[in-house]
């Protein structure tokens, strides 16, 4: 049996080198001998946190699990986010926009969702790839935005966040598996002038403007306690009383906090609105 395997190398002195080895390797060994091992030290330990709340996920109200579990996917469609199929409801573009303007379209409508990708190419921010991806997310329950170096994947990220919460859907909810990652999201975000109501949780921040946003640092502002909980919602609450949504994440935000606490390491981040 033959089993051929297509591997990519960013490194151009690795991606010639491979060839060479795994050449003398089939030159040497017999059938019977074994191979060479490739392995990743930053690929797999991205999956084992996820893997690892698979294993304990709910199998019957697991989120978006007709989409995420495995089997075949013909005939599945991908539906527009809740919110969005609420009669009447629009996307409101205005935030996009060079010159700010009444524009909205409806993510049920397919020649609304035509006009919104026009608007968007002639008049936003968004070159028309990115103009593409920002209607596909906006008309989609679940998304994947990805492109080469450069394309301009964090840009169009901060300017979804800028259009979501525009339209007034939060809080938001930002993960990174590093923290250089997340400090240079959140730095987007607040240097985008997208929102300064932003609580990062997790340690080791390197960037002075979003170490201030700590969980810590706010607490400290405001003069809190964390015992019980209290000084928590008084800081959310004071933080962002616009938003009444960020209420039930309380018990949530200090459960995790409570688990950073705990741990040294402090290799996960999260931020949330």
């Amino acid at each position: 049996m033959t089993v051929r395997v297509k591997i990519t190398f960013f490194d151009r002195a690795i991606a010639v080198r491979v060839p060479q080895l795994l050449q003398q390797t089939g030159d040497s060994q017999t059938a019977n001998d074994g191979g060479i091992l490739i392995r990743s030290d930053t690929l797999f330990p991205v999956l084992d946190a996820y893997l690892r709340a698979l294993q304990v996920a709910d199998p019957v109200n697991f989120p978006f699990g007709d989409l995420l579990a495995p089997g075949p996917k013909t005939g599945v469609v991908l539906e527009p986010p809740a919110h969005a199929q609420v009669p009447g409801w629009r996307w409101n573009l205005s935030s996009l926009l060079k010159e700010p303007r009444d524009a909205t379209f409806s993510a049920t409508d397919p020649e609304s969702i035509i006009a919104a990708r026009e608007i968007l190419k002639a008049e936003s921010r968004l070159d028309p790839s990115q103009a593409d991806a920002m209607v596909d997310i906006m008309t989609r329950s679940i998304a994947l935005l990805q492109g080469p170096p450069g394309t301009g994947k964090s840009f169009t990220g901060v300017e979804l966040i800028r259009v979501l919460l525009a339209n007034k859907c939060g809080p938001i909810l930002l993960i990174a598996y590093t923290n250089q990652a997340l400090d240079h999201l959140l730095r987007s975000v607040f240097d985008g002038h997208v929102t300064k109501r932003i609580v990062r949780l997790g340690g080791r921040s390197a960037d002075e403007v979003v170490s201030n946003l700590s969980l810590e640092s706010l607490e400290m502002t405001d003069q809190s306690s964390l015992l019980g909980g209290c000084g928590l919602a008084s800081l959310f609450l004071q933080h962002d009383r616009e938003n009444a949504d960020v209420a039930p994440l309380l018990p949530l935000l200090s459960a995790i906090h409570a688990l950073f606490v705990r741990r040294t390491a402090g290799s996960s981040n999260f931020s949330a609105r």
